[in-house]
Order: structure tokens, then C-alpha cells, then sequence
């Protein structure tokens, strides 16, 4: 039997001297003003997620320089999830620029008061909250068609560098977009918590339910690169139209707003799936369960429509362009680097066509 080949990283455990790094409470106490681990004085708070909180701090060890710190949960098992994040955020790093392939650049990890902290770039609003405040504020529009089209190539130039590198993203969602700069709509993928290498044996839940693709909801044997186009194309009907394009309750909702708008499953993927039992009786008839434990079962009817009328848009080569992207069988949907040649990417237009710098810059008050 061959050895398996092994790698490390050096982890950093901050503690202050001549005391434990015992913690009365799970959560972390950080205040505006506090320093963590001598080194990151907080600004303000950005955001909470499931697993994590974001600071807004400046680094004084390199000019106050403005950082984001991810604040990893008291909890084992986001524990090990940000561990792999690290690994593929210094793996990713170590072979390309965050900058030139559009990723979040790590500066920085740590443990300390029985946290694990990823220090990073601090970048603005990921693409939901930013959509969020357009609503609500009233403001201009501000992705048009030619602006989300740049949004599209810098993520797919992204993903191709982590296809590249044998890696998987299989989180892609508005949420973990953020953007770089509002005038010239620059953004970077970010929150690798979810990411892989293709070679590994993902979990059987993977991506959020919306930008989910087809062959994940039904488990077949073996995921690839394509399941992040296919939550790119979900997205960008989502920044064209302002409306979650997948918007469901239930997995078996889901394949029928997937059926409706982009086709049916093939027979073969239904047939191929471990969990297709759950939404497909043996006849390959979609169903739905009427309520947990039940045996009563609701067949679902998906009404046919078209990627024009979701996406309320006519031009050609972007509806092309999304339907390639949604395409439900993963044979024939492109990887990202197949995806960048599309003609639609390279068509004419300004960076901030359809609304100019002034729109962007009234977007990010």
C-alpha cells in the first residue's frame, strides 16, 4: 500500500501570560475599541452567520491597516470546517494572487480565548446585502446587464483558478460574492468554509437549497466543477431580476422550479441518484410528500416557461449564456474556464455602462 503523502500548517495560539485561555462564556466579548490578541483593535461589527461573526478591525502592526476578522463559533465542528478553510486559503495563495484571480486574500490565523480567527482583506457588502440596501433605499439601478456581466467573468476567472488547482468552491451564492469596488464593480469570491478538492468525498448536503444543482439534490456518486456554474447562473438571474430564480420551500419544490425553468432531469441522473426515491416515484413522475411521516404524496405538475420571461431580458447571447450555465444535466453544462470563452463575456461595453459611475457612487453611501 502506498503512504499517503501528508502536509501541515502551523496554527498560532495566543494566550495572555500566566493565564489559561479559559472563557466563562461560548461567545466572544468585543468591543468597539478592544484590541484582540494585542494586535486587531475593533472597529465595528459586519455581520453574523451561522458559523461565524465578522469585526472590522485595523491591524497595528502594519499601520493600522484595515482587516476583517472571521470569529469562528465556540463549536467542534466549525472548528474543523474553518481549519479546511485555512488549509485551501494559504493553498490557493501559495499559487496565485487574490488579486489578479478575484479571491479573498488571507493575511493572517490564530486561536485565541477558545476562538479560531481567519484574518483577511476587508472588503464591502457581499452582492445580497448590497441588492438588500438598493431595495430598501431606493436607489439607482446598479446591476445592469453590462455590470453583472463583469461580476460573471471575474467569478468564473475564480473559479477556473480553483478548478485549476483541483479545487471546488460548492457554496457559490450572492451571499459569498463581496464586493471590491462599487464604481468599477469589482468583486471576489469569498467564505471558502464549504470548499474542496475534487478529489474528495463531499458531504451529502452541499450548497445552499437555492443554488443547489440537480446532481447534488438527487446525490449521485460523483459532483464536480459544474456544480458551481450551475450556482452562477442562479445567481445571475438573481442580480438581473432582484428575485431568487430557485425561490422554494422543499428539494422536491426545488427540481420542479428547476424542471420549469431549465428542463427536466434527465432519466439517467434520476436513475443514477440515491435520494431520487425522495422525489421521483418509479415511474419517473415528480411527487412531494404532503407532510413528514405520511404516506399521502402530492404529484407535482411543473408548469414550462422560459429563461426570457424569468430573466425579463432579450438579448440573445446573455439568454444563451444562462442557459448554458443551467443546463440540469452536468455533462453538458461548461466548466468555468469553458464557460470565460462564451461570447456574451466578450461582447462591447463600458465597465460602467447603464447607469455610469454617478449611480455607483450614489450605491455606496
Amino acid at each position: 500500500m502506498t503512504a499517503e503523502q501528508l502536509d501541515s500548517f502551523a496554527l498560532r495560539v495566543v494566550f495572555a501570560r500566566g493565564r489559561t485561555g479559559f472563557q466563562a462564556t461560548r461567545k466572544l466579548h468585543a468591543p468597539v475599541n478592544s484590541v484582540i490578541a494585542g494586535r486587531y483593535q475593533v472597529c465595528r461589527h459586519i455581520d453574523s452567520a451561522v458559523s461565524s461573526d465578522a469585526l472590522h478591525c485595523v491591524d497595528l502592526h502594519e499601520g493600522d491597516r484595515p482587516v476583517c476578522l472571521k470569529v469562528v463559533k465556540n463549536d467542534k465542528d466549525l472548528f474543523d470546517q474553518s481549519l479546511d478553510e485555512i488549509q485551501l486559503l494559504r493553498y490557493m495563495g501559495a499559487r496565485g494572487d487574490a488579486e489578479r484571480h478575484h479571491f479573498l486574500a488571507m493575511h493572517d490565523c490564530f486561536y485565541y480565548r477558545e476562538h479560531l480567527f481567519i484574518v483577511s482583506e476587508l472588503l464591502g457588502e457581499n452582492l445580497y446585502q448590497f441588492s438588500q440596501r438598493l431595495k430598501e433605499g431606493g436607489l439607482p439601478p446598479y446591476f445592469t446587464p453590462v455590470r453583472v456581466r463583469g461580476i460573471m467573468h471575474q467569478c468564473l476567472e475564480a473559479l477556473s483558478f480553483m478548478n485549476r488547482l483541483s479545487l471546488m468552491h460548492c457554496d457559490v451564492k450572492p451571499e459569498n460574492i463581496a464586493m471590491r469596488d462599487y464604481a468599477q464593480g469589482r468583486v471576489k469570491l469569498i467564505d471558502f468554509g464549504s470548499a474542496c478538492f475534487t478529489s474528495d468525498r463531499v458531504a451529502a448536503y452541499m450548497q445552499s437549497r437555492f443554488y443547489r444543482a440537480p446532481e447534488v439534490l438527487l446525490g449521485l456518486p460523483h459532483f464536480g466543477p459544474g456544480v458551481d456554474t450551475w450556482s452562477l447562473g442562479a445567481v445571475l438571474a438573481e442580480l438581473l431580476t432582484g428575485n431568487v430564480l430557485f425561490q422554494s420551500d422543499t428539494c422536491a419544490a426545488l427540481l420542479a422550479r428547476i424542471t420549469a425553468v431549465a428542463g427536466a432531469v434527465p432519466p439517467d441522473m434520476v436513475v443514477a441518484g440515491r435520494e431520487s426515491p425522495r422525489y421521483y416515484t418509479s415511474a419517473g413522475a415528480l411527487y412531494e410528500r404532503e407532510g413528514a411521516g405520511t404516506s399521502h404524496v402530492q404529484l407535482l405538475r411543473p408548469k414550462r416557461t422560459h429563461l426570457r420571461a424569468r430573466l425579463r431580458q432579450d438579448d440573445p447571447l446573455l439568454l444563451d449564456f444562462a442557459a448554458l450555465l443551467l443546463r440540469p444535466d452536468p455533462c453538458e453544462r461548461p466548466f468555468a474556464c469553458e464557460a470565460l470563452a462564451h461570447p456574451w463575456l466578450h461582447a462591447s461595453g463600458a465597465a460602467d455602462g447603464d447607469g455610469g459611475a454617478a449611480d455607483a457612487a450614489a450605491a455606496q453611501q
